[in-house]
């Protein structure tokens, strides 16, 4: 086995990626029964089968051995009266780890832009959409823009859980391309969420 990744919701509920470098009949018909037995806590178990010299898992695909390939995390309303959130995150989802952490986050950003309703907002970077979602609710449209294109059939996973209209996502590089809506809207609202380099100065 080369890798094992956990990842749990605030419910205490568990995913685990077990990370092998080449089919392995221990691993298959030992080891995931005795996981499955030992911690009913996982409700997703996959596997993944890596032959390659880096441990990079995006690209390779996962077998979904129990359960579902994702986890269903919640997050309360940024205003009172509304449904609460619901986000399905999968395998290499990225979702802020501590969720109440990222509530008091959001609700911070979300206060902070003071949204009357009418305003188109852009979300940049937006990964797995979870920042757009929070807001749409409350303002005219959202357009999440995000460079990794390879994530954006993911970010479609949360908006299915809810009832309000999704955040349409689109594919941008840095520094290039031309804006999503009609440049002389005059309500716009953006939220950025940089990778950890920062974005490009062009992008600003």
């Amino acid at each position: 086995m080369r890798n094992l990744v956990i990842r749990c919701n605030s419910k205490g509920e568990f995913m685990v990626i077990l990370v092998i470098s080449e089919e392995n009949e221990v691993v298959r018909h030992e080891l995931i029964p005795a996981l499955e037995m030992a911690f009913p806590q996982i409700v997703s178990l996959l596997l993944v089968i890596n032959p390659k010299l880096n441990d990079i898992i995006n690209d390779l695909p996962f077998e979904c051995l129990k359960g579902e390939p994702y986890l269903i995390e919640t997050m309360k309303s940024p205003r009172p009266g509304y449904d609460e959130l619901k986000f399905r995150i999968g395998p290499v989802s990225f979702f802020q780890t501590n969720v109440y952490q990222a509530e008091r986050l959001y609700k911070t950003a979300f206060d902070l832009a003071d949204v009357q309703g009418d305003e188109l907002m852009y979300d940049l970077y937006t990964g797995t959409g979870t920042i757009a979602q929070y807001f749409s609710r409350f303002v005219n449209k959202v357009v999440g823009i995000e460079y990794v294109q390879a994530g954006l059939h993911r970010q479609q996973w949360p908006s299915r859980l809810h009832r309000h209209r999704p955040a349409p996502c689109g594919h941008g590089r840095e520094g290039g391309g031309t804006a999503a809506e009609d440049p002389r809207q005059e309500d716009r609202l953006c939220q950025l969420q940089p990778r950890h380099a920062g974005p490009r100065p062009a992008v600003a």
